[in-house]
């Protein structure tokens, strides 16, 4: 697995929601460091979460959605933000395309090291 450096200058964030197609195309390297996703949607329903997965992936053509286990409820996470401000910027486009009660949540998320 790599490691990263605390040199800012070494990683660069990739702006996950302009790519087509997956978020590791042509990026062989991602690693995971603290940040923020944004959590639409908890339920134990795991149909509801994957209805809505689709949803959003159908709206946006972004995939960087994920669900996680914390049996029995799923919770739905969109996203790879190191900061809050970023996360809230999006978080306000989530709301204006019918979700508004989405919450900002740190998380472990994706970066890529430019070679």
């Amino acid at each position: 697995m790599a490691t990263i450096s605390s040199d800012a200058e070494k990683i660069k964030k990739i702006a996950w929601y302009k790519y087509s197609g997956s978020i590791f195309e042509n990026n062989d390297n991602p690693v995971k460091v603290k940040g923020y996703r944004i959590q639409i949607l908890s339920s134990s329903n795991y149909y509801s979460i994957e209805q809505t997965k689709s949803e959003i992936y159908n709206l946006t053509g972004i995939d960087a959605l994920y669900i996680d286990s914390d049996p029995p409820v799923y919770k739905l996470k969109m996203g790879n933000f190191l900061d809050q401000s970023s996360a809230r910027q999006f978080k306000f486009h989530l709301q204006q395309i019918g979700f508004p009660k989405t919450l900002i949540v740190p998380d472990q998320v994706f970066v890529f090291e430019i070679k």
